[in-house]
């Protein structure tokens, strides 16, 4: 297409039934003349680069030609989703083929994002002809300093566990999971780098007898309740997850118990009695949790602790009779408390209960944390054919990542941030903490769930956490169960229940992609190193590479999040990781 004066111009070209337009800036005389030409389609013109090129675009250029006239203009390269895609506009650039390699003009504008956009060259056009877009080589040392640091406690990150035992299909009773984990995974055992293990944990802790390990029959639950979970009323035989064999299991990696009482179920005699039992087995009881997720629009919930005044009374007077027994070796306990995360979309209930929860324990309390759950979508559309989101979409996942920051910021402004000002205005003496106790990305329509992608966001996550000092634990959910949800494989079946991977229906288990019980899962592997970093840190510093590093874009209506995000750890005899 040939355009003839001396005004800017958007030449609408396209090829192959895609529209990628270019435009000039204003020439300076009335008869100056361009021609463009676009071509879909890889460029064989030359492989030589400027020394700050990395590499030009492999799919598409555009042919810019000065006719008639010696101005020298600016050029507009354009994109779209329906062509050529791009990754990302970190670190793009305008390339001309000079006649002899392809020279980096810069960029001076950038608008948009991978979908569809613009970049501007920096310097005006001297040589005519073949044009691209480009990207830049970056450092791979990139330079950083030193920001915010942070001490941290001696129990920092574990799992939750109730999930170390296996019910045997055919005799109904349970086995220990810990020997596959020393058969295939002898590093978690040896390493001994997690110094938590939530028990029982989750949903079950509000159900489960501790003499057990299992949940409590169904013929002794108060109220006439009955079990909607199939899996609570199976086992029979309560064999093989007693607090010996918590003790047991615990003493191979070398992890302190978070336990979790049954205030719903059971009673307040009957939990003290454990403190008993764990001191007989050589478990040391410091952590109690005491409750979980009462915020739910659940019926039983509502039933015992009807508001949350109901519960803060409930475990005021627990945490008082409790110290009037005055337990010998057991009186120095860290109670914590159920808050809830945030979520506009949640019901009253859920969405009030941890600011309710702070006005109501009163300034002299004796609860050390309340405990937050932080389970965050991907963020990502779905496809409208599939029903799962687009694993190949390279935009996709940068939306992904982005969500680890977003819902990051999200839980600071909200309960961090209440849980702030209280310490502040109400409990100065006794300042409380925040243990996140479950996380993860819960998405069951995700495409990356299972695969490296999860598991970096769960360390995106545990890393995030760091910049609020108020959080002092972070408990993975859980340690072993399937690739959802687990760090470490319980069965062969690990990826039964996703259904986005193209596997077999979520009922069968995937021949295609077995698992062996005990190996990590993709989460494991990438918060295994998490794990490592942490244990014996007594200092996090969160590393600033912004001096360096351009921001990820995702589009004008999305914060600016680094490219490169990460932390240092120093240890107690000086030795730091990264």
């Amino acid at each position: 297409m040939k355009k003839i004066g001396n005004t800017a111009f958007v030449f609408p070209v396209g090829d192959e039934n895609t529209f990628f337009p270019v435009e000039i800036s204003a020439p300076t005389s009335s008869s100056d003349a361009f021609m463009t030409t676009y071509f879909s389609k890889p460029q064989y013109i030359g492989s030589n680069l400027d020394s700050s090129l990395y590499r030009v675009s492999s799919c598409n250029y555009w042919k810019i030609e000065r006719i008639v006239g010696a101005s020298n203009v600016n050029v507009k390269l354009y994109w779209d989703s329906m062509g050529c895609g791009l990754f990302d506009t970190l670190n793009m650039t305008v390339a001309n083929w000079d006649g002899s390699k392809w020279k980096n003009l810069g960029y001076s504008q950038i608008l948009g994002d991978p979908n569809i956009g613009s970049i501007k060259n920096a310097s005006s056009v001297n040589t005519y002809g073949y044009f691209s877009i480009a990207e830049l080589k970056t450092s791979l040392a990139p330079s950083c300093s030193l920001g915010f640091t942070r001490s941290l406690p001696p129990d920092f990150f574990g799992f939750n566990g109730s999930n170390t035992i296996d019910v045997d299909q055919t005799l109904n009773t349970g086995i220990q999971t810990w020997a596959d984990i020393l058969a295939f995974n002898p590093p978690f055992v040896q390493d001994k780098k997690i110094t938590l293990m939530r028990i029982p944990a989750g949903t079950l802790g509000n159900f489960s007898d501790w003499r057990t390990g299992w949940p409590k029959l169904e013929k002794d639950l108060p109220y006439n309740w009955d079990y909607d979970k199939f899996n609570y009323r199976k086992l029979n035989d309560g064999a093989g997850n007693e607090l010996q064999d918590v003790a047991n299991n615990l003493n191979l990696i070398g992890a302190r118990p978070i336990f979790m009482w049954n205030v719903l179920t059971s009673k307040f005699l009957y939990e003290v009695a454990s403190v008993y039992r764990a001191h007989e087995v050589n478990l040391p009881v410091k952590y109690i949790e005491l409750g979980n997720e009462f915020y739910l629009e659940d019926e039983y919930y509502k039933q015992v602790f009807p508001s949350v005044g109901d519960y803060v009374s409930f475990v005021e007077n627990l945490i008082s009779d409790y110290n009037q027994l005055a337990i010998p070796g057991f009186n120095l306990i860290e109670w914590a408390v159920v808050g809830s995360d945030y979520s506009q979309a949640s019901g009253g209930r859920r969405k009030l209960w941890t600011e309710s929860l702070l006005n109501l324990l009163p300034s002299n309390t004796e609860v050390d944390a309340i405990v937050v759950h932080d389970y965050i979508g991907s963020g990502v559309p779905l496809d409208a054919n599939t029903g799962c989101t687009d694993i190949l979409a390279n935009q996709s996942i940068k939306k992904y990542f982005n969500k680890i920051f977003k819902e990051g910021e999200t839980l600071k402004a909200t309960e961090i941030n209440k849980l702030s000002l209280a310490n502040s205005n109400k409990f100065l003496n006794n300042e409380l903490e925040m243990w996140i106790t479950e996380f993860n990305n819960l998405d069951y329509e995700n495409a990356y769930i299972g695969t490296w992608a999860h598991g970096l966001f769960n360390v995106g996550m545990a890393l995030k956490y760091l910049e609020s000092e108020e959080i002092t634990k972070v408990v993975s959910h859980t340690m072993a169960s399937d690739g959802v949800f687990g760090n470490i494989f319980e069965s062969e079946c690990g990826f039964s229940g996703i259904k986005c991977h193209g596997t077999l229906p979520s009922t069968q288990c995937p021949s295609d992609f077995t698992t062996n019980k005990g190996e990590f899962t993709a989460l494991g592997n990438a918060l295994n190193q998490f794990a490592l970093a942490t244990k014996d840190a007594v200092t996090a510093t969160q590393l600033d590479f912004s001096s360096d590093v351009l921001p990820i874009i995702i589009n004008a209506n999305e914060p600016l999040n680094p490219e490169l995000y990460g932390w240092m750890f120093t240890k107690g005899n000086g030795d730091v990781e990264f």
